[in-house]
Formats: structure tokens, C-alpha cells, sequence
């Protein structure tokens, strides 16, 4: 009985220093300026018609999630692909994209 009682207490003191690292890391992330450097949500979703301003019921990217998440600064990527999808080529793909 003395040992279960020895290995809950130790569960316990270990779930408490894991909540502790837990709130300190949620202040640093609250303190911090996040910026996601690279992201395809241009090209896999605002082709495809879908509003990123909103939350999205499939994928992880949108403007709700970044808020939620504590997103500061969005760098988007531009990819085209190896065959343009307009007759006007890569520039005119990489300004869909863009225009969204």
C-alpha cells in the first residue's frame, strides 16, 4: 500500500512540473512575435476557392487558426508548378495566387 501511495504522489509531482513548463511556455509564446516563414495555403486553398479569412472546416491554415495560434507574421509562398495553368504563363499563376 506504502509503494502506490509513494507512486501516485511521484504521478502527481510529475503531472506539476509539467503544467508548470506548460505555463511558462504558453507566456514566452504570448511574449514572442511568431512568424511562420513559409506557407502553401495560396496555393492549396485560394485556387481551390476558399475563403482563408475564415475558419476552414479541412486543412490547418487560416486566418482564425493564425489568431488562435498567436500568428504574428504570415510569409505565404508562390508556387506555380512545372506547367503553367494559364495560357499567359507563370507570372499570371503566381498573380492568381496573389490576388486570391
Amino acid at each position: 500500500m506504502r509503494e502506490m501511495k509513494n507512486i501516485l504522489m511521484m504521478a502527481c509531482w510529475i503531472l506539476t512540473g509539467f503544467d508548470a513548463f506548460s505555463q511558462a511556455a504558453r507566456k514566452l509564446h504570448q511574449k514572442s512575435i511568431v512568424v511562420d516563414t513559409h506557407n502553401d495555403v495560396l496555393s492549396s486553398s485560394v485556387l481551390a476557392g476558399k475563403d482563408i479569412s475564415h475558419r476552414l472546416a479541412t486543412g490547418h491554415s487560416d486566418l482564425d487558426r493564425w489568431k488562435d495560434g498567436g500568428v504574428d507574421v504570415q510569409f505565404f509562398s508562390v508556387y506555380t508548378g512545372p506547367e503553367a495553368r494559364n495560357k499567359e504563363g507563370y507570372f499570371k499563376d503566381a498573380n492568381q495566387q496573389c490576388d486570391g
